[in-house]
């Protein structure tokens, strides 16, 4: 009998069956219930099934349903925006439902307003796709098996609200106060009193004192980089520990290496590199990169007060009576990848890499929105936008030289000159494609119309059919031409209207 009940109890709940033959077993396991009482092992039996297929209903939820909401539903119906005033992030959004009433109808999916949008058979949704047939099927058998929502239809997309005040980047500097600890004779600097007061609410007491050789081999590592020889460790006096020690600080800070090891540190949040990564028709390599390296090196070999770091790496241009080999601190800002000279994807990187750098947060996700978790608006990332794109990286460099050095030296003035000639060279090809672009502008409008829709505008390197027309030119008259026909222009509107007849003709 036990074992009857059991059968006969996964038969009323099995989603497979149909609703008829759910219905009949469903009366007679009632029936043969109040003649027959369950035993206490069919209880438990029958709990242990009903937990097990709750356990798997909450994973197939987690692993399946939720991600397909979160994908393809959630951006319209959501805690942002509520299309027909439904939302889709909660168990009971999806029951209260929106204008049209509830979305789902728990163990009927084809009464559910959910199904029959995703099968496009009233309403279509999502809007701009069709749902896979193995999407559509996860929907229905998950509302077949009672729209079960682990964590009572909590929120699933929104976080908690970013707390800015605790914001360790907007948070000012402060001077801490110094903590209590049991043993006050340990400490030899501020310092160690954090560490001592840490150690002690651990219940740790600190480690003995290291050796004079120990120390001065790890000072070295830390300080340059490099092992300590054996003939520095047998030059050191043994006695007066505290001096010996101070004075080997003092002779790492001083060497030039110490600058090279305390340099690639900066050097990777500014992301240099000698090359610029993939480019067209041009040499990868930044001529001068090595500029802003030693710059950096000498910065942190001269002890440079850090705001003046920062002041010379965004604007070192702009400041009055500045070394004239300081100017080499604006690779910060260039020497970066260059994107296939894509001006756009050129200045996302130098606003992240100011942004990150210097201020600890991120600002590119407010690149095509309001950032979501840090204070940024996409007006405040198109503010620094315009500065860059305002910004013009000269092709003559600076030299690392003075210019009384630079203004004498053969070499110098070569290299001066060679720039001076490019530049004049690239305005007299940019006057030369105005002029020749005017004179011709009846091919390039032809040309631009009958090619319209037809030609890639991302290929840099399309060569026009026949003649010689300059590719870049005609994709800027074909943009045009749409734009105008699109913005009903009054100018070519006669164009337009001409060109509509021409089709049909």
């Amino acid at each position: 009998m036990n074992a009857f009940f059991v059968l006969l109890r996964t038969v009323t709940t099995h989603p497979s069956r149909s609703r008829k033959i759910r219905s009949v077993a469903w009366c007679l396991f009632v029936a043969i219930t109040i003649a027959y009482p369950p035993s206490e092992s069919v209880v438990r039996a029958d709990e242990s099934i009903a937990a097990s297929k709750q356990a798997e209903a909450e994973h197939f939820f987690e692993s399946k349903v939720r991600p397909l909401l979160l994908a393809k539903c959630v951006s319209c119906h959501g805690p942002k925006k509520q299309h027909a005033g439904l939302r889709l992030d909660s168990r009971q959004g999806i029951l209260s439902g929106g204008d049209s009433g509830a979305a789902v109808v728990p163990f009927q999916p084809d009464e559910s307003l959910l199904m029959e949008a995703v099968r496009r058979e009233s309403l279509e949704m999502p809007p701009d796709e069709t749902l896979h047939a193995d999407q559509v099927t996860l929907l229905s058998r998950w509302i077949i098996e009672g729209t079960v929502w682990p964590n009572d239809g909590s929120d699933m997309v929104t976080p908690a609200a970013p707390d800015y005040q605790n914001h360790w980047a907007f948070r000012p500097i402060q001077r801490p106060e110094i903590p209590l600890v049991s043993d006050s004779q340990w400490p030899h600097n501020e310092i160690d009193f954090f560490v001592l007061h840490r150690l002690e609410r651990e219940g740790f007491t600190p480690s003995p004192p290291a050796s004079l050789d120990v120390l001065t081999r790890r000072i070295k590592y830390d300080l340059v980089g490099l092992p300590v020889t054996f003939d520095e460790i047998a030059s050191l006096p043994k006695e007066q520990r505290s001096m010996v020690i101070s004075d080997w600080i003092d002779e790492q800070l001083d060497s030039p290496h110490y600058g090279e090891r305390a340099a690639r540190y900066w050097l990777d949040v500014a992301r240099y590199a000698d090359t610029k990564g993939y480019v067209f028709f041009e040499k990868p390599e930044f001529r001068m990169a090595y500029s802003y390296r030693d710059y950096v090196i000498d910065s942190f070999n001269d002890d440079k007060p850090f705001h003046e770091f920062v002041r010379e790496q965004l604007a070192a241009d702009l400041i009055e009576g500045i070394p004239h080999e300081s100017l080499a601190a604006l690779g910060f800002v260039t020497v970066g990848d260059r994107f296939k000279n894509d001006i756009h994807e050129i200045i996302a990187d130098r606003i992240d890499t100011v942004s990150r750098g210097l201020m600890g947060i991120t600002i590119s996700c407010a690149r095509c929105h309001d950032h979501k978790y840090d204070p940024i608006s996409i007006e405040d990332y198109y503010s620094l936008y315009g500065v860059f794109q305002n910004s013009v990286e000269p092709l003559q460099l600076p030299f690392r030289a003075g210019d009384d050095v630079s203004l004498k030296d053969p070499q110098a003035l070569e290299i001066r000159q060679a720039a001076v000639n490019l530049e004049n060279h690239y305005r007299e090809k940019y006057e030369k494609l105005l002029a020749e672009g005017r004179e011709r502008l009846a091919e390039y409008l032809a040309l631009a119309q009958s090619q319209r829709g037809g030609v890639d505008a991302a290929a840099f390197d399309t060569i026009t059919e026949g003649d010689d027309l300059n590719p870049e030119l005609l994709l800027i008259w074909q943009q045009y031409l749409e734009d105008s026909e699109r913005d009903n222009d009054p100018v070519f509107l006669p164009w337009h209207r001409r060109t509509v007849s021409h089709r049909y003709v």
